[in-house]
């Protein structure tokens, strides 16, 4: 893969950071296990799904959306595309709870980002959130602080700004 099919991949730099410091470089299993926050299909994390799986060592290990119908056709869709089914879950907050998952990609509605960023943090798993990554200033500032806390790895999606 070039440099620029990498980019194009949207989330590239946030999976290797990942894998650097969850399993580190030279890990035996060479594998980010991942959870995606928000899968409708047709919407934005439905795709930014099918971009991480293209990474190689990118596993994405479980589904989440509070809308049963897109946790089937996101299951699916992983299943096809990769022969394994990611587990189903409906509360976010058992996936944090999960210690088989390294990394978070939150593409939720805007105002659960920086909830999810913060949690996830809080939780030792490495975050990808698509932007915003808050609302306002203080949502921000707790974010940073978090992140300056915790040692966490979180990298906001920003790829579209520049998109033709």
């Amino acid at each position: 893969m070039n440099r620029r099919e990498f980019i194009k991949a949207g989330t590239g730099a946030f999976f290797i950071a990942a894998a650097d410091r969850v399993l580190g470089a030279g890990a035996a299993s060479n594998r980010v296990r991942l959870a995606i926050i928000g899968c409708r299909e047709g919407g934005r994390g439905f795709c930014v799904m099918q971009n991480a799986i293209k990474v190689p060592g990118v596993e994405i290990a479980v589904v989440c959306d509070v809308d049963s119908r897109a946790l089937v056709a996101a299951a699916a869709k992983i299943k096809e595309l990769t022969g394994v089914e990611p587990r189903k879950e409906k509360d976010v907050r058992k996936v944090l709870a999960m210690s088989d998952v390294d990394g978070i990609l939150c593409v939720t509605p805007d105002h659960w980002h920086a909830w999810i960023a913060w949690a996830a943090m809080k939780a030792g798993k490495a975050i990808y959130v698509e932007k915003p990554c808050s609302f306002c200033q203080r949502e921000s500032e707790i974010l940073l602080a978090t992140q300056r806390a915790t040692n966490g790895i979180f990298q906001m999606g920003n790829q579209r700004r520049s998109d033709p």
